[in-house]
């Protein structure tokens, strides 16, 4: 089996790229005449009687589906207790400063001021964490939890 990507102009390596002669398309993501090149390719090995297997995958379909698919594959291995893996695979938990005191024990199942989102009701100051599950995380989004138990 042979797998072709479409070559991807991406921040870490568009210099190099441009710098043997490609040119970035104008959807600011491949470089001209990948898709063709490809395209060539799967036809001369069919034209010349080949035999082997030749997948050829688009950059629109890895960031659509392979990415995804990668990130959730890579949250479901690595989540832990507090974590909550979402469709995008991305991670969800709680970090909080202050809790209800009299749920003080099930908090310490726990990594300090780490919760499981099904246990927001238990606290009085935090927020939502989503992270990639990548070394470092990357947060992509905080919100505050509002629970007026005073």
């Amino acid at each position: 089996i042979l797998n072709l990507n479409e070559l991807e102009f991406t921040e870490t390596n568009a210099y190099a790229l441009m710098s043997r002669g490609y040119i970035m398309a104008p959807d600011y993501r491949t470089a001209q005449g990948s898709m063709k090149a490809a395209i060539n390719t799967i036809n001369w090995a069919k034209e010349n009687g080949y035999t082997v297997t030749i997948h050829y995958c688009p950059v629109e379909v890895k960031d659509t589906y392979q990415t995804g698919l990668r990130h959730y594959r890579k949250s479901s291995l690595s989540a832990l207790e507090y974590n909550t893996v979402t469709d995008d695979g991305t991670l969800i938990e709680i970090l909080y400063e202050e809790i209800d005191q009299e749920y003080i024990n099930i908090a310490l199942n726990y990594p300090p001021q780490k919760l499981p989102i099904f246990l927001e009701d238990i606290v009085k100051k935090g927020k939502y964490i989503e992270k990639t599950p990548t070394k470092p995380p990357i947060i992509l989004e905080e919100e505050k939890i509002t629970n007026d138990k005073q």
